[in-house]
């Protein structure tokens, strides 16, 4: 009779044991499973998020440039035919040595402020190289490393939720008040059909970043006309 108690006694020790493991694992299953799920939905959260801000800041570049040519159709101070070659030559020689915009590696715009204050101003007039102050238009023909490939910074507006993009001068006061980003925007132009006389520009706007260890980019293409004089 003893020796039955003992191995009933035996026998409950052992139940309770493997009831104890199977509670731990149930335990680490219910914290461990939403917590992996959690930490998922936080990285497509930010995937999320710089995607929309990536669709913005190519759909910035590729209306800068499209505001550049109405500004120029609508220079009616004269008669002028070559009013969309004018708009062309902002933004680099499409059919000459400094392509600038126009080049395989394109360029990297800056719509803070317009190209040029008022009036028409040859290519010559812009800032291509980076820093600047500020930057308008950057050169990316020798774009090798980050050091002469430069990211975008944004800059808060004060208590404001408002941001802006940019390529700050790193020698200017406001520099402080820029933080750099992962996004690089690259916007590449070129004459369809002839470039003795164009009359149509594809604007393809590439803009890549990271997030986390995903690398992600997005490209936007408009294609843009000549305004005919008579619509002026």
């Amino acid at each position: 009779m003893k020796k039955n108690i003992q191995k009933n006694l035996h026998s409950q020790d052992g139940f309770t044991l493997v009831e104890t493991l199977i509670a731990v694992v149930i335990l680490i299953v219910s914290v461990v499973t939403p917590l992996s799920v959690a930490s998922q939905a936080i990285v497509y959260s930010a995937i999320a998020r710089d995607q929309i801000v990536a669709s913005n800041l190519a759909q910035e570049s590729i209306d800068f440039v499209r505001n550049e040519r109405d500004r120029s159709a609508l220079s009616i101070t004269a008669t002028n035919p070559a009013r969309f070659q004018n708009f062309l030559i902002k933004f680099g020689l499409y059919n000459g040595s400094n392509t600038v915009c126009y080049a395989t590696d394109g360029c990297a715009i800056d719509v803070r402020q317009p190209t040029y204050p008022s009036g028409l101003q040859p290519i010559s007039d812009f800032t291509l190289s980076y820093p600047a102050t500020p930057a308008h238009i950057i050169n990316l023909a020798n774009c090798t490393s980050g050091n002469n490939c430069p990211y975008m910074s944004v800059r808060s507006l004060g208590s404001s939720p408002t941001y802006i993009y940019g390529y700050p001068d790193p020698l200017g006061a406001d520099y402080i008040n820029w933080r750099e980003t992962s996004f690089k925007r690259v916007t590449k132009m070129s004459v369809v059909g002839s470039t003795s006389n164009p009359q149509e520009v594809l604007v393809s706007v590439t803009v890549s970043w990271r997030t986390g260890s995903y690398d992600k980019s997005i490209t936007m293409n408009e294609y843009l006309k000549s305004w005919p004089d008579g619509v002026l």
